[in-house]
Protein backbone atom coordinates (compact mmCIF):
# COMPACT_ATOMS: atom_id res chain seq x y z
CA UNK A 1 0.00 0.00 0.00
CA UNK A 2 1.04 3.58 -0.58
CA UNK A 3 2.48 5.88 2.03
CA UNK A 4 1.08 9.34 2.69
CA UNK A 5 2.11 12.24 4.86
CA UNK A 6 1.14 15.83 5.42
CA UNK A 7 1.99 18.94 7.33
CA UNK A 8 -0.32 21.78 8.30
CA UNK A 9 1.29 24.89 9.74
CA UNK A 10 -0.83 27.97 10.43
CA UNK A 11 2.39 30.02 10.69
CA UNK A 12 2.98 29.28 6.98
CA UNK A 13 6.47 27.98 7.47
CA UNK A 14 6.70 24.53 5.94
CA UNK A 15 10.21 23.28 5.35
CA UNK A 16 10.50 21.12 2.22
CA UNK A 17 13.41 19.12 3.70
CA UNK A 18 11.24 17.99 6.60
CA UNK A 19 8.44 16.85 4.28
CA UNK A 20 10.99 14.99 2.12
CA UNK A 21 12.23 13.14 5.21
CA UNK A 22 8.66 12.32 6.25
CA UNK A 23 7.95 10.94 2.80
CA UNK A 24 11.19 8.96 2.61
CA UNK A 25 10.28 7.10 5.79
CA UNK A 26 7.41 5.53 3.81
CA UNK A 27 9.52 4.72 0.72
CA UNK A 28 9.14 0.98 1.34
CA UNK A 29 5.35 1.43 1.04
CA UNK A 30 5.52 3.15 -2.33
CA UNK A 31 8.56 2.44 -4.47
CA UNK A 32 6.90 3.34 -7.82
CA UNK A 33 6.53 7.12 -7.53
CA UNK A 34 6.99 10.10 -5.22
CA UNK A 35 5.01 13.34 -5.18
CA UNK A 36 4.42 16.51 -3.22
CA UNK A 37 1.87 19.33 -3.10
CA UNK A 38 2.40 22.68 -1.38
CA UNK A 39 -0.73 24.80 -0.86
CA UNK A 40 -1.18 28.50 -0.14
CA UNK A 41 -4.37 30.57 -0.19
CA UNK A 42 -4.14 31.01 -3.94
CA UNK A 43 -2.57 27.91 -5.43
CA UNK A 44 -1.48 24.33 -4.92
CA UNK A 45 1.94 23.65 -6.39
CA UNK A 46 2.69 20.07 -7.51
CA UNK A 47 6.31 19.00 -7.09
CA UNK A 48 8.35 15.90 -7.84
CA UNK A 49 11.19 14.18 -6.02
CA UNK A 50 14.08 11.86 -6.80
CA UNK A 51 11.83 8.83 -7.33
CA UNK A 52 9.06 10.58 -9.28
CA UNK A 53 7.76 9.53 -12.66
CA UNK A 54 8.54 11.92 -15.51
CA UNK A 55 6.20 14.88 -15.04
CA UNK A 56 6.56 18.56 -15.98
CA UNK A 57 6.73 19.76 -12.36
CA UNK A 58 9.48 21.51 -10.45
CA UNK A 59 11.65 19.45 -8.14
CA UNK A 60 10.87 19.84 -4.45
CA UNK A 61 14.41 21.09 -3.85
CA UNK A 62 13.39 24.26 -5.75
CA UNK A 63 10.58 24.98 -3.27
CA UNK A 64 11.22 27.62 -0.64
CA UNK A 65 9.34 27.88 2.63
CA UNK A 66 7.17 30.57 1.02
CA UNK A 67 3.59 31.24 2.07
CA UNK A 68 2.31 27.66 2.21
CA UNK A 69 0.30 26.39 5.15
CA UNK A 70 -0.25 22.84 3.90
CA UNK A 71 2.02 20.29 2.29
CA UNK A 72 1.12 16.76 1.26
CA UNK A 73 3.48 13.93 0.38
CA UNK A 74 2.87 10.64 -1.36
CA UNK A 75 4.77 7.41 -2.00
CA UNK A 76 2.98 5.39 -4.66
CA UNK A 77 2.56 1.68 -5.02
CA UNK A 78 0.98 1.44 -8.49
CA UNK A 79 -1.79 -1.15 -8.58
CA UNK A 80 -4.96 0.09 -10.30
CA UNK A 81 -3.87 2.82 -12.74
CA UNK A 82 -0.26 2.12 -13.63
CA UNK A 83 0.07 5.21 -15.82
CA UNK A 84 1.63 8.46 -14.71
CA UNK A 85 -1.89 9.92 -14.68
CA UNK A 86 -2.32 8.20 -11.32
CA UNK A 87 0.48 10.33 -9.80
CA UNK A 88 -0.31 11.79 -6.39
CA UNK A 89 -0.99 14.10 -4.75
CA UNK A 90 -3.65 14.61 -7.41
CA UNK A 91 -5.57 17.79 -8.16
CA UNK A 92 -8.95 18.31 -9.71
CA UNK A 93 -8.93 20.04 -13.12
CA UNK A 94 -9.74 23.46 -11.68
CA UNK A 95 -7.15 23.06 -8.89
CA UNK A 96 -9.83 23.69 -6.25
CA UNK A 97 -9.00 20.39 -4.52
CA UNK A 98 -6.07 18.06 -4.08
CA UNK A 99 -5.79 14.63 -2.48
CA UNK A 100 -3.24 12.21 -1.15
CA UNK A 101 -4.75 8.75 -0.79
CA UNK A 102 -3.63 5.36 0.45
CA UNK A 103 -5.70 2.25 0.02
CA UNK A 104 -8.18 0.85 -2.41
CA UNK A 105 -11.81 1.66 -3.11
CA UNK A 106 -13.24 -1.75 -3.97
CA UNK A 107 -16.40 -0.33 -5.55
CA UNK A 108 -14.73 2.54 -7.41
CA UNK A 109 -16.07 1.31 -10.77
CA UNK A 110 -19.66 1.44 -9.49
CA UNK A 111 -19.10 4.86 -7.87
CA UNK A 112 -17.53 6.11 -11.10
CA UNK A 113 -20.52 4.91 -13.14
CA UNK A 114 -22.92 6.63 -10.74
CA UNK A 115 -20.96 9.90 -11.01
CA UNK A 116 -20.75 9.60 -14.81
CA UNK A 117 -24.54 9.21 -14.90
CA UNK A 118 -24.70 12.57 -13.12
CA UNK A 119 -22.50 14.23 -15.78
CA UNK A 120 -19.11 13.93 -14.08
CA UNK A 121 -16.17 13.33 -16.47
CA UNK A 122 -12.96 11.47 -15.68
CA UNK A 123 -9.41 11.80 -17.01
CA UNK A 124 -7.80 8.70 -15.47
CA UNK A 125 -8.68 5.12 -14.61
CA UNK A 126 -7.65 5.54 -10.97
CA UNK A 127 -9.73 5.07 -7.87
CA UNK A 128 -7.99 8.20 -6.57
CA UNK A 129 -9.74 10.37 -9.15
CA UNK A 130 -13.05 8.64 -8.38
CA UNK A 131 -12.56 9.46 -4.70
CA UNK A 132 -11.71 13.09 -5.45
CA UNK A 133 -14.74 13.49 -7.74
CA UNK A 134 -16.96 11.73 -5.19
CA UNK A 135 -15.88 14.28 -2.58
CA UNK A 136 -16.44 17.10 -5.05
CA UNK A 137 -19.98 15.86 -5.71
CA UNK A 138 -21.13 14.59 -2.28
CA UNK A 139 -18.83 16.46 0.08
CA UNK A 140 -17.89 14.64 3.27
CA UNK A 141 -20.79 12.23 2.69
CA UNK A 142 -18.68 10.66 -0.07
CA UNK A 143 -17.41 8.10 2.45
CA UNK A 144 -20.91 6.63 2.81
CA UNK A 145 -20.68 5.66 -0.88
CA UNK A 146 -17.34 3.87 -0.49
CA UNK A 147 -16.48 0.26 0.14
CA UNK A 148 -12.81 -0.38 0.71
CA UNK A 149 -9.81 0.35 2.86
CA UNK A 150 -8.41 3.84 2.85
CA UNK A 151 -6.75 6.76 4.48
CA UNK A 152 -6.80 10.10 2.69
CA UNK A 153 -6.52 13.85 3.07
CA UNK A 154 -8.26 16.30 0.73
CA UNK A 155 -7.52 20.02 0.66
CA UNK A 156 -10.67 21.84 -0.43
CA UNK A 157 -9.59 25.36 -1.35
CA UNK A 158 -13.11 26.65 -1.99
CA UNK A 159 -14.40 25.57 1.43
CA UNK A 160 -10.99 26.20 3.09
CA UNK A 161 -11.16 22.76 4.66
CA UNK A 162 -8.89 19.78 5.08
CA UNK A 163 -11.00 16.63 5.07
CA UNK A 164 -9.30 13.49 6.34
CA UNK A 165 -10.85 10.06 6.54
CA UNK A 166 -9.92 6.48 7.17
CA UNK A 167 -12.01 3.40 6.51
CA UNK A 168 -14.42 2.06 9.06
Amino acid sequence: MCGICGWFNSNRNIEPDVLIRMNQIAKHRGPDDEGYMFCSDDVCIPLVGEDSVDLPYKHISEMGTGDCFLALGHRRLSIIDLSRQGHQPMTEENNEMCITFNGEIYNYIEVRKELESKGINFNTNSDTEVLLKAYSFWGTDCVSHLNGMWGFAIWDKKRRRIFCSRDR
